[in-house]
């Protein structure tokens, strides 16, 4: 991951603050000399009225700020699979909240763009201060979760699976994903995903596309395979994960 910032209080004025997830610290000031290492912590020391810069569609060019509060994010045939923490993030993790797998850290977001709108119109009149701490929509469906992962409380047709392990091995010149997944997971299946199954971005106002205007379509898979349209596979990374024990190499 490379450096995040949130642009404060407009063009005009070029405060910061930093977040760099490689060598960030959540324990820091935020400064540019100390950043942040999660956005988490940098959104929950930001002001009411903190903006941060979106640009136009397939273009440098910025469009606009805006206060952004968490959400206006899809998550559409992941496979989460739960664990100790301590051995993905270290024992000493910094971040916000506890660690832990699965979607449910957006428990609480609104569901749909018509239930942020609601939440919108519940706020005392006003211009943009409406929109101020209001979280924006999750879009999730078709997740799988195992081994103690949890859905978000707004996900639409959670399938929330059994014991489950999931280990990336470094072995020479090659990378290995192995996999140990319950006979439930089998029945975990999705199509081809395009940008027609996303939502709308909120603040650019733009869809999923390609540059020439077409749906973004992700039918490669991790090791290069291709999903088949019209057809179904396995959610996750690997459109040829099955259950039981499995190696499959991906580098």
């Amino acid at each position: 991951m490379g450096a995040h910032h949130t642009e404060v209080g407009g063009p005009s004025d070029g405060i910061r603050i930093p977040c760099r997830a490689t060598s960030g610290s959540d324990g820091t000031d935020g400064s540019a000399e100390r950043p942040f290492r999660t956005i988490n912590r940098a959104a929950e020391v930001a002001r009411p009225g903190d903006t941060t810069p979106y640009h136009r569609p397939h273009s440098t060019q910025l469009a606009g700020y805006a206060v952004i509060f968490g959400g206006d994010d899809r998550y559409v045939g992941n496979l989460f699979v739960g664990g100790d923490p301590s051995t993905a993030y270290g024992p000493a993790a910094e971040g916000y909240g506890p660690t832990f797998g699965g979607t449910a850290g957006y428990d609480g977001h609104p569901a749909s763009f018509e239930e942020y709108l609601a939440r919108i119109d519940d706020q005392p009149p006003g211009d943009h201060h409406r929109f101020l701490g209001v979280k924006q929509p999750v879009y999730a469906r078709a997740n799988a979760y195992a081994a103690g992962a949890r859905p978000f409380d707004g996900e639409r047709e959670p399938r929330v699976l059994g014991a489950a392990t999931a280990t990336v091995v470094d072995e020479g010149d090659s990378v290995y994903l192995i996999t140990d997944l319950p006979d439930a997971f089998d029945r975990a299946r999705i199509g081809v995903v395009t940008g027609r199954d996303l939502e709308r971005v909120r603040c650019a106002d733009a869809d999923f596309e390609e540059a020439d205007g077409g749906p973004a379509t992700m039918e490669i898979d991790l090791i290069g395979e291709a999903r088949r349209p019209g057809g179904q596979a396995a959610v996750g990374p690997i459109a040829g994960l099955s259950s039981g024990a499995s190696r499959t190499r991906i580098f």
